[in-house]
């Protein structure tokens, strides 16, 4: 309006030309203006579009690789339950004889690979039931007297794992037919040795005194330290630690089967006695990493009370991994060094800010980053006097 007013009426100084000068240069700046503008927008709406196709590609892709995935682990379940049933039957197909033969000789194996013990000595039987050859199919066949001893590790060393392994595939891809049978024999007795004879049973009582009632709902009563609410059920928290290094060498002994023959995760002991114990395991190492942190704010009050807490300090903060399966710490500083009053807000502020690093921490599962912050929410409302009053221990 301003500019046709301006052409209609313009001013007497100046010409029309002019005029119609200025009228045709504001359109073009407008226009080059809503041109730069429109060009931006839509810059920005591709590169969004782009981002999200590429966030889409890389979701479909994880999708994608997942879907493949299932069906690659299926398969893989179901090779090592084929091998599992395999070798279960190559093993009961042997003659009770030679049976309580390698039963005897995975006892003494397994206890020299949980205790270590080198050189291990051990003897394959006399005779055992193999492939023959084609035409014959599987009988029983003398095992050569010369190759029956059979010694792994030296003399100052300590027993490995792999020492074992190492002579169970030699005697596995040996061309002798009945010592390559004899490997595999061997292989799975130690396994299911490990898993049949070696770990503990339950017990209802111990020291000759009841299992209080809460701990017998658990798989073995007697490594319960903790009841419910996180108290001693034993005599020392010494004594709870111990409890706790028995269920980490039970699992450690399964681990070790594993290890030994794969395919005897599909043993159904194998998997009942490891999803127990690992399910009380994880029960009783966050129940004592939580006593332990009740412990440790009663000592950070009683120093509060005598006034030792005011050159800062940090903490050391247990929590149970349960990947892991042990007792880590959480390190953070409280109050820098120096010269600085304590003032229970600073531990407030110091937990506060720890649970926010540890909720988006991509390194604890779920089950371990609920139990940590728990852990520090404790700790927070221990002493965040809006909620309760620190009570200080003389």
């Amino acid at each position: 309006m301003i500019i046709l007013l301006y052409i209609l009426e313009p001013d007497p100084s100046s010409s029309v030309e002019e005029g119609f000068l200025f009228f045709f240069y504001w359109i073009g700046v407008n226009f080059f203006s809503n041109f730069y503008t429109q060009s931006i927008n839509f810059w920005r709406f591709d590169r969004q579009v782009q981002l999200e196709s590429k966030k889409g590609s890389a979701t479909m892709t994880t999708q994608a690789l997942n879907i493949l995935a299932l069906p690659l682990e299926e398969h893989h379940q179901a090779l090592l339950r084929e091998e599992y049933q395999m070798q279960e039957a190559h093993f009961q197909a042997q003659p009770t004889r030679v049976q309580r033969m390698l039963e005897l000789q995975a006892n003494l194996i397994s206890k020299a690979l949980v205790e270590r013990q080198s050189p291990l000595l051990f003897t394959l039987p006399d005779q055992v039931n193999c492939d023959v050859n084609e035409r014959d199919g599987r009988g029983l066949m003398q095992v050569p007297q010369n190759l029956r001893e059979q010694k792994v590790g030296r003399l100052w060393d300590l027993l490995k794992s792999t020492d074992l392994n190492g002579r169970l595939k030699e005697l596995e891809t040996s061309q002798e037919p009945t010592i390559s049978a004899c490997g595999r024999l061997v292989r799975h007795a130690v396994a299911r040795h490990m898993v049949y004879r070696m770990l503990p049973v339950a017990q209802r009582i111990g020291n000759q005194t009841p299992i209080p009632a809460c701990a017998l709902d658990f798989y073995m009563p007697q490594w319960v330290a903790f009841d419910v609410h996180d108290n001693l059920l034993v005599n020392s928290l010494d004594e709870a630690k111990n409890c706790i290094a028995a269920m980490q060498r039970y699992l450690s002994i399964l681990k070790m089967a594993e290890w030994l023959a794969p395919y005897i995760i599909e043993d159904k002991e194998f998997q009942r006695k490891q999803h127990s114990m690992q399910a009380q395991l994880i029960d009783q190492g966050q129940a004592l990493a939580r006593h332990i942190t009740g412990e440790l704010i009663r000592r950070i009050r009683q120093r509060v009370a005598e006034n030792s807490l005011n050159r800062g300090f940090s903490l050391s903060l247990p929590y149970f991994d349960d990947q892991v399966l042990e007792i880590r710490m959480l390190e953070f500083e409280v109050i820098p060094p120096g010269r600085v009053m304590f003032v229970p807000s600073f531990v407030v502020v110091a937990a506060h800010l720890k649970q926010l690093e540890v909720a988006h921490s991509p390194d604890l599962s779920p089950l371990t980053r609920d139990h940590l912050l728990g852990e520090l929410k404790t700790l927070e409302e221990a002493f965040d006097q809006k909620n309760t009053l620190i009570q200080v221990q003389p």
